[in-house]
């Protein structure tokens, strides 16, 4: 997309020129958010690309030298390569009839949940300047809440001058079950948070609560090993290849070279 289209704040980049270490001071997104790249990859491939939106796969098989879908328990198509660009757990279900001990390997990954509240405030609201990016809780604390994103500081535009855009983070692989409460009940567990740690005054004027079921992949002792293992079941399933989060990395960096693999897996293969 053109630069145009990219924003960041200016006072971390600034910063960042200086650092001799890790650049974590630049952030850096796009203005319209991430949906921003999807509309993009779409417009780029659509004239090339056939798209099924509304179109689960619900089982994947073999077929001669072909695999077999099922899509929406309704039709079947034969394509001769796939990938599974799906959440892991997804993968290791769809997986089960191509081979058994890929899909044992898969599932043996663990993913926990979590959940995105976003709020909106004005500024006064609060006690506490709110002149930060926002802060991660170490478990010692005992909260219910993991982090504080605040995403206007980051990111120019998201909120109004004399306002602020938080994202708050809940759930995680401690506190799996707060995510069985409604988003009434994540909201108020926010609100009283919020209060507690930036003494804010008056309810968001804005609430949204966006809920990433199995989407953080954890990387337990022994993860290396058992992605080679993986790679190893992929090699005897031709032209089957995986673009998830859950191999070598979660960042979009580490899912677009996770996936480049993917192609150059099932395009270096023959089909007989």
């Amino acid at each position: 997309r053109s630069q145009q289209n990219i924003t960041a704040n200016p006072t971390a980049v600034n910063k960042d020129t200086q650092a001799t270490g890790a650049r974590y001071g630049m952030f850096v997104s796009f203005k319209e958010g991430m949906s921003e790249l999807h509309h993009a990859l779409y417009e780029q491939s659509r004239q090339s690309v056939k798209y099924h939106f509304n179109s689960p796969i619900t089982s994947i098989s073999k077929n001669g030298h072909a695999y077999q879908l099922e899509i929406n328990h309704s039709r079947v198509e034969n394509y001769d390569a796939i990938i599974l660009a799906v959440p892991v757990h997804v993968a290791a279900r769809l997986t089960a009839k191509i081979s058994n001990e890929l899909s044992a390997q898969l599932s043996s990954i663990e993913c926990a949940s979590a959940a995105i509240v976003v709020t909106g405030h004005k500024l006064a609201d609060f006690k506490h300047p709110m002149n930060s990016f926002g802060l991660v809780i170490p478990a010692v604390e005992k909260r219910k809440i993991l982090a504080v994103s605040m995403t206007s500081r980051k990111f120019p535009q998201r909120a109004p001058v004399d306002c602020i855009q938080l994202r708050t983070f809940i759930g995680g692989a401690l506190q799996q079950d707060l995510l069985k409460l409604t988003d009434a009940e994540l909201t108020n567990i926010v609100s009283q948070e919020l209060t507690e740690i930036f003494g804010m005054q008056t309810p968001p004027h804005l609430v949204y609560v966006q809920r990433w079921n199995q989407a953080m992949p954890q990387y337990h002792l022994g993860h290396l090993e058992k992605v080679a293992r993986i790679k190893q079941e992929l090699l005897k399933c031709p032209r089957v290849g995986l673009a998830t989060n859950a191999l070598q990395g979660v960042g979009i960096p580490d899912v677009i070279a996770t996936s480049q693999q993917a192609v150059n897996l099932i395009t270096h293969v023959q089909i007989h």
